[in-house]
């Protein structure tokens, strides 16, 4: 049977779990007309575009297949489509025209995202007609959206913007945004460095209401002045009650108090994903919340103020970018169900703190981003842990020597086989070391040396190891010696024929 006799159910399963590329596409619909009514959605189907070139080879491609002798309705086959304001000569332009036109053309965009330029600029994008997309759009994603009223925290710059806009100031309600926001399609919503004014934070949460889903949101205080985290936190929990997913990275701003995390916990009973700059005092409000699985506390946290953590059920990730002061991770005790945990910065981790993380808790996955002082010690107690399959360790390492690393990988009996290894500083680690994951690590999955001191080993201490396609490439880096495992060489794209002509 040739593969064109298949049922046209089958071939579509076949594209979408062959995971072809942009250009195996195109060879493919380049055969004949059934592969090009197959492969052409699925090709079209996410746009990103970069240059005016681009823009205008996709507008009058789109404009073409309108015609009654036109195979395919290429505007019809566009899902995802992101549109990016860069240096190029010609750039795109993102003004009202570009939007009236995708509204007439692409009846199925479900996806935007709009990349604005940051330089200064005197286009009015909070008027951009985008209330003509609320029909199709679940998800809006912008970059540099800015509005009038911002009070920029350069002086000069707020002059020049006046110059431009020839002095208008719009009401702070008349926002493209927040229009098609009260139309109750959106489900997703992101800000990249906003320069949008305090006020209509309010109005974009009480316009977008229960049909929000997620938010993600990235500020910057020395772009916008008198940002106010927390405000925006309680704005979102006053009128989104529907979230699942609130994600908030602010730099140069203040923390989200903890009256603001508690009025965001409890209003959106259905959270289950939380990234946040909080103040210190503010971690123990986590609890509050019978949904939350997965948090991330982008700020400094005290290591006393964890102390005071209630039980949490519902907790199974975890992650700290930084703790300031004495923490003996006790409160692990308080989350039964951890899966995954992840220490950002802190300076104090010692062998008593991997004592109570070894015995408090169940965690299946621990990654250490800035831990310099863990000893041997450490280490040999995280590869006695029953539960733990996967670990990441990062920094420089000066208290960790070769007993180390080969207490981590000589588990006792009982424990499980490594899945996942990453190790940034490899420095003392040497061949008995892979000798061990080679003969006792069977579900060893991935394994990743950083740094490794090549002058330890030669082709004979690798010969005999599943490891030694990956030592041979770490051998030809010039760089930094990593040891990448499995590893992967890079083939010469091929046409390979999917059927027998």
């Amino acid at each position: 049977m040739f593969l064109l006799e298949l049922p046209r159910e089958l071939l579509l399963y076949i594209l979408e779990v062959a995971g072809f590329g942009n250009k195996d596409l195109l060879n493919l619909a380049l055969t004949c007309r059934r592969w090009g009514s197959l492969a052409l959605p699925n090709l079209w189907r996410v746009r990103r575009l970069f240059k005016g070139v681009e823009y205008n080879q996709f507008k009058t491609t789109i404009q073409r297949s309108t015609t009654a002798k036109a195979l395919h309705p290429y505007g019809e086959y566009v899902r995802i489509l992101q549109l990016n304001e860069l240096d190029n000569d010609p750039a795109i332009c993102i003004d009202s025209a570009m939007i009236r036109f995708l509204a007439e053309s692409c009846p199925n965009l479900h996806e935007l995202t709009l990349r604005f330029s940051s330089k200064p600029h005197p286009r009015k994008i909070w008027k951009l007609p985008l209330t003509l997309l609320a029909d199709r759009l679940k998800d809006l994603y912008t970059v540099f959206y800015e509005h009038p009223n911002v009070q920029p925290a350069a002086t000069g710059l707020r002059q020049l913007m006046n110059q431009w806009l020839d002095e208008e100031v719009c009401d702070d309600n008349e926002d493209a945004f927040c229009k098609i926001a009260q139309e109750n399609k959106l489900r997703n919503i992101m800000l990249y460095y906003p320069k949008i004014p305090n006020p209509l934070w309010e109005t974009l949460a009480s316009s977008a209401g229960t049909s929000l889903e997620g938010i993600r949101i990235t500020i910057n205080g020395s772009l916008c002045a008198d940002l106010n985290p927390s405000l925006i936190a309680r704005s979102f929990a006053k009128h989104c009650t529907n979230l699942r997913s609130f994600d908030m990275a602010a730099f140069n701003c203040t923390p989200v108090s903890k009256l603001a995390l508690e009025e965001l916990i409890q209003a959106a009973s259905k959270l289950t994903h939380l990234d946040l700059p909080v103040a210190s005092d503010a971690a123990c409000a986590l609890p509050l919340s019978t949904s939350l699985n997965r948090v991330y506390l982008s700020s400094t946290i005290n290591g006393e103020d964890l102390k005071h953590f209630q039980r949490m059920d519902s907790l199974k990730n975890l992650s700290i970018l930084k703790i300031d002061g004495i923490c003996d991770f006790k409160f692990l005790n308080m989350l039964p169900n951890l899966e995954y945990l992840q220490i950002g910065e802190y300076g104090e981790f010692n062998d008593e703190a991997v004592c109570n993380i070894v015995n408090n808790s169940r965690i299946k996955h621990i990654e250490l981003v800035k831990t310099p002082t863990i000893t041997d010690k450490g280490l040999g107690m995280l590869g006695s842990m029953e539960t733990l399959v996967k670990f990441n360790i990062c920094d420089r390492l000066q208290n960790v020597t070769r007993e180390g690393w080969l207490a981590l990988v000589k588990r006792p009996i009982g424990c499980p086989s490594w899945d996942r290894l990453s190790i940034d500083d490899g420095r003392k680690i040497d061949p008995e070391f892979f000798e061990i994951l080679h003969n006792k690590h069977p579900r060893l999955r991935k394994l990743s040396i950083r740094g490794i001191n090549r002058h330890l080993y030669d082709d004979a201490a690798f010969s005999k190891l599943k490891f030694y396609d990956a030592w041979q490439a770490c051998q030809s880096t010039a760089a930094i010696p990593v040891l990448q495992w499995p590893h992967r060489k890079k083939k010469p794209s091929k046409h390979v024929p999917l059927f027998d002509m």
